[in-house]
């Protein structure tokens, strides 16, 4: 069992294998590959790197030892240098 802790580092919940329970030890969520899924509402979050996240990306919960900050930006994408002129067709 592993303690899962809030964005304000307060326990709130435990994960076994790929199961997540509540403080209470109620069955709450499961992680299949890097979804997290509950029984009622579906697909509520991801799970990777010991972070939990919500839809959106957004960290929600995190395992001890992993940092809960958000996703780093990923670098603009830069333009695509403009085509070249084509040359003349010579005259002859």
């Amino acid at each position: 069992m592993e303690p899962i802790f809030d964005r304000h580092s307060r326990l709130a919940g435990w994960l076994r294998d790929e199961t997540i329970f509540d403080t209470s030890m109620r069955f709450r969520a499961f992680i299949r590959g890097r979804g997290v899924f509950a029984p009622q509402a579906g697909h509520i979050g991801f799970f990777w790197d010991g972070v939990f996240r919500d839809r959106a990306a957004r960290a929600v919960a995190f395992l001890r030892g992993y940092s809960p900050g958000p996703i780093p930006p990923t670098p603009p994408t830069p333009p695509t240098p403009p085509t070249p002129p084509t040359p003349s067709a010579p005259n002859g």
